[in-house]
């Protein structure tokens, strides 16, 4: 209620000041007519009057204007105070929470109506970050929505409502408006029930294997819909469980229950762990408490009789690490003069007396900042546990250790709209300050990778990141977060601070760092901070970056280049694209064929802007933006939105496209395949390629040129692609029994396109695809039994398609088909035919026992999930994530090796065991094993190419190994 007098205060203050200047106009009059200083008596009074007047009008005024101060003082200072009781039903997994909210009056826009939130209702809707790839990130057992059950709400004196079940619209969740009504009593009583039901997901608000999250608000808050965040109050949660540790932001317990008492804060927030181990320190005056899944190492290893060490040398102390993170970043706000709040004598530097850090099963987000607490990935630390891959993740999750506690001192000092983004900038402002004061700076992911840049996963990461944590590995300035998680960005759109800060960086300059300085060491609002050393405006600046990105994207449009006296004349015209009243630098970056450079900065609205440099060389490069701190949006570009950033383009390293290993058990071979790719950098729509591989036909290689076409399918692929290319393959095993070796050179160019964005196991998509090839083969002479007198070629013509498709009954319930067809023009030898029996094809049969001179098939998979949403670590190289079962089955006509007319079908059934994997935590892989029963074999024997009867294995077997990029 201490708001509220302050309220009532001001305003009578206010009256009290009009009221005196009104009285002082009267005595000043009275007095000057007794000191006689006016000659003519008949004028006192009215000089009397009129100051009269005018000091009645400047009091009015002074009301007047201070009556929407008021009323905004009023909307901030609502005192509001929740009392809940919940708890958690493990069995039903429903949280039940009975309460009441208490708040002595309504916003100024919302007197009529109390907007109540059911941000649980928010789950009901799929992610907007939901695709194959990210799938396995959110929910691990399948999509699972989740959602209130049973709401009811009172206004104390009006009647009770109970939200309609109309669908959810919006990823906001419900906004439920409660009526004022007349009768209504004050203060405003909100008495609620509440019964959520959790979702199986990964996250800050739901429940897996062994923990249950309710970090974010899983009761009724009153929201600020202007604002787009909940008001803040008093929270006091009486918390009962069945079973686990709960831990809140005032600590832990074990025995089933604990009463959590927050003021000042959007909700209260609770995590429910099973086999949590915690550690609780106090360092410099704050204490710590430590949730996590895996105990502390020791402090003194074990060691053997003679005294060697023993540790596990795949351990990874993240109990060790978090506190190293929290003693880092308390330590750097005590040298700036920061104080516990709890005894602050300068509440400008205050930071929090108690900070509780918990591990949580969170797949997207490194950290995530809440009101007195801070969660962790259990992923932290443990995808590639090498000392400069940590280095991205102790950042990330410094930053959120910053933010929470620096959170009362920016609850205090700034609006309620800007609270959260203004912490989060304080909290990138803090870590870009101890980055310059430790050694070894801020690594970018070019330069951790660049060793390695010939991996497909590395080149996805560098040019289309699509893995969990990508912003703490590119230091990203957007950020882009569809989901928008938490309390304080659920119902709004307003960015993270880190864009902000460098956009003011842009903005303002050199000068900003004295702004930051006064807005994070004297507690100056960081609007205002800005706006005393910005001799422009930043009205506009906030208003464009406050709210929805603006979608821009820039290009060379054009670059000229002419004589000036002795030096020439460079133009290069910049074309912006989107949202072309934006006004934001934007840097060119010149150079001429003699070395020289030159940065010029194009700052102003309009949709294209015009930079020159005069030098003694021609134009050899231009590049906008080229230390990439503008936001473009993929959208708005045909290809990668900066590929006409530059004139000239360099190289990639060769990238590794395709990898895979297969044994054919029954027929004791291996066959192999690789691929590298060699791309322009940026450059989706044209590339050249290499290929070797070693299969049951001999060892082949090829050169190709490819071409994209159609949309992007991310930012470093198209949907669909032309290739043509030029193929040597050489055969001295036998294949089709034959005992002569063979040379075959083929020239062919093939379409395909596919929609389908996970290699490995898509959950829904098509592909297809259809190539042609002519060439010839050049049999042998030799020795051999069939071999020719005289070296023969044999030319040739061959015509394959092939059509793919995969669809999700369920996320554990796959449904996967194929068709193709074949036909290669007769006579041919062996090598040169189709075949119906092969890995992709008929697994039961051996590789050159179904081949002809035309094929046509059809095969059908059920890819049943067994296990999923494991992730058990093998030398933190690979993590085993799921496994799969698949029953298949198959079938196929079959023409001679003389016609192409078909005489013959073939059938199969079968089943494998898929193993799901990722490399690195950043590329999926695939282990599996398949094997298939021939239906309508011919014959068991056949006659090899030493002319000895043999007979064929009865199935087919196979273990294989795929890694698809």
């Amino acid at each position: 209620m201490m708001a509220s007098v302050r309220t009532r205060t001001r305003r009578s203050s206010s009256l009290a000041k009009a009221r005196t200047r009104v009285g002082d106009a009267a005595a000043i009059t009275r007095t000057t007519a007794q000191r006689g200083t006016l000659s003519t008596p008949l004028l006192v009074p009215q000089r009397r009057f009129v100051r009269t007047v005018l000091a009645l009008a400047a009091a009015s005024l002074a009301i007047v204007l201070a009556c929407p101060r008021l009323a905004a003082a009023e909307d901030a200072a609502v005192s509001l105070t929740y009392r809940v009781g919940a708890a958690l039903d493990h069995e039903q997994r429903v949280v039940r929470s009975r309460g009441v909210i208490v708040m002595d009056h309504v916003g100024r826009d919302e007197r009529d109506a109390i907007p109540i939130w059911l941000y649980g209702d928010r789950l009901q809707k799929a992610p907007p970050s939901l695709t194959d790839a990210s799938y396995e990130r959110l929910f691990p057992y399948g999509v699972s929505r989740g959602g209130y059950r049973h709401v009811r709400l009172h206004l104390a004196g009006c009647d009770a409502i109970t939200p309609t079940d109309e669908p959810i619209s919006s990823v906001r969740g419900r906004i439920v408006l409660v009526p004022v009504c007349k009768t209504a009593t004050r203060p405003y009583t909100v008495e609620f029930e509440a019964d959520l039901a959790l979702p199986q997901r990964y996250g800050t608000l739901g429940h897996t294997s062994g923990a249950t999250m309710l970090a974010d608000p899983f009761y009724p808050l009153v929201l600020d819909r202007a604002a787009g965040t909940p008001l803040r109050g008093r929270h006091v949660v009486d918390f009962r469980t069945n079973r686990g540790l709960i831990a809140s932001a005032v600590g832990v317990a074990s025995n089933g229950a604990l009463l959590i008492d927050q003021p000042g804060v959007s909700h209260a927030p609770v995590t429910i762990l099973d086999g949590a181990h915690v550690h609780e320190e106090v360092f410099a005056g704050v204490r710590v408490t430590l949730v996590t899944t895996s105990p502390p190492s020791r402090a003194e290893p074990e060691r053997t009789a003679d005294g060697l060490e023993l540790r596990d040398v795949w351990e990874v102390d993240t109990t060790g690490s978090l506190l190293s993170l929290v003693r880092r970043a308390v330590g750097l706000l005590r040298r700036l003069g920061f104080t516990g709040s709890a005894s602050a004598a300068d509440p400008t530097r205050t930071m929090a007396s108690r900070l509780v850090l918990v591990e949580g099963p969170e797949r997207e987000r490194l950290a995530a900042e809440l009101p007195g607490m801070v969660v962790t990935s259990d992923r932290a630390f443990r995808l590639l546990p090498l000392s400069r891959v940590q280095r991205f993740h102790e950042l990330a999750i410094l930053r959120r250790i910053f933010a929470a506690l620096v959170a009362d001192r920016v609850e205090r000092s700034e609006p309620l709209a800007d609270r959260h983004w203004v912490s989060d900038l304080d909290a990138m402002l803090l870590v870009d300050l101890l980055v310059g004061l430790e050694e070894g700076g801020r690594d970018r992911a070019e330069d951790l990778l660049g060793f390695a840049s010939f991996h497909p996963a590395v080149d996805q990461l560098l040019y289309a990141p699509k893995v969990a944590f990508k912003s703490a590995y590119f230091h990203d300035i957007e950020e882009r977060d569809p989901d928008r998680d938490g309390a304080d960005r659920a119902a709004n759109s307003r960015p993270f601070g880190h864009l902000i800060l460098e956009k003011l960086r842009d903005r303002v300059g050199p000068r900003l760092g004295g702004a930051l300085s006064e807005h994070l060491l004297r507690g100056t609002p960081l609007k205002a901070s800005v706006a005393k050393v910005h001799t422009e405006s930043l009205d506009v600046f906030f208003r464009t970056w406050l709210g929805p990105t603006p979608r821009l994207a820039y290009r060379i449009a054009s670059v000229t280049s002419e004589p000036s006296g002795s030096l020439l004349r460079h133009r290069v015209r910049v074309e912006r694209l989107g949202d072309t009243s934006v006004a934001e630098p934007v840097v060119v970056e010149l150079k001429d064929a003699a070395g020289a450079k030159a940065r010029l900065v194009w700052d102003g609205p309009g949709s294209e802007g015009v930079v020159d440099w005069s030098s003694q060389a021609p134009l050899e490069d231009a590049t906008v933006d080229p230390d990439g701190r503008l936001i473009q949006a993929p959208e708005l570009a045909r290809d990668h939105p900066r590929f006409d950033d530059e004139l000239r383009h360099s190289w990639r390293p060769p990238i590794l496209s395709t990898f895979a290993v297969s044994l054919s058990v029954t027929e004791k071979r291996p066959d192999a395949a690789i691929d590298f790719v060699l791309k322009r950098r940026y450059d989706v729509r044209q590339w050249f390629g290499v290929t070797a591989a070693a299969a049951a036909r001999g060892v082949a290689g090829r050169l190709r040129y490819a071409r994209g076409i159609g949309p992007m399918r991310d930012l470093n692929a198209t949907l669909g692609a032309v290739v043509v290319g030029v193929s040597a393959l050489r055969s001295d095993n036998g294949f089709g029994g034959s005992s002569a070796a063979v040379t075959e050179v083929d020239v062919g160019a093939s379409v395909a396109w596919d929609t389908r964005l996970d290699g490995v196991s898509p959950q829904r998509g098509w592909g297809v695809g259809a190539s042609i090839s002519g060439g010839a083969a050049r049999q042998d002479r030799s020795g051999a039994r069939d071999a020719p007198t005289d070296a023969s070629v044999h030319p040739s013509a061959t015509l394959a398609v092939r059509g793919e498709a995969v669809h999700a009954l369920h996320p554990k319930h796959v449904l996967a088909g194929a068709v193709g067809a074949g036909a290669t023009v007769c006579p041919a030898l062996a090598q040169q035919l189709q075949a119906l029996s092969q890995r992709r094809v008929l697994r039961a049969y051996a590789a050159d026992e179904l081949i002809g001179c035309s094929t046509a098939y059809a095969i059908l998979e059920y890819r049943l999930g067994l296990i999923s949403g494991l992730y058990w670590n093998a030398a933190h190289l690979a993590r085993f994530k799921g496994l799969q079962l698949v029953p298949f089955a198959a079938g196929g006509l079959l023409s001679s090796r003389s016609d192409a007319l078909f005489d013959r079908f073939f059938g199969e059934v079968g089943g494998g065991l898929r193993a799901l994997v990722d490399w690195g935590g950043v590329q999926p892989g695939l282990f599996a094993v398949d094997a298939g029963w021939p239906l309508s074999r011919r014959s068991n024997t056949y006659v090899d190419s030493s002319g000895l009867l043999q007979r064929r294995p009865p199935f087919g077997l196979y273990l294989s190994f795929d890694q698809a990029f």
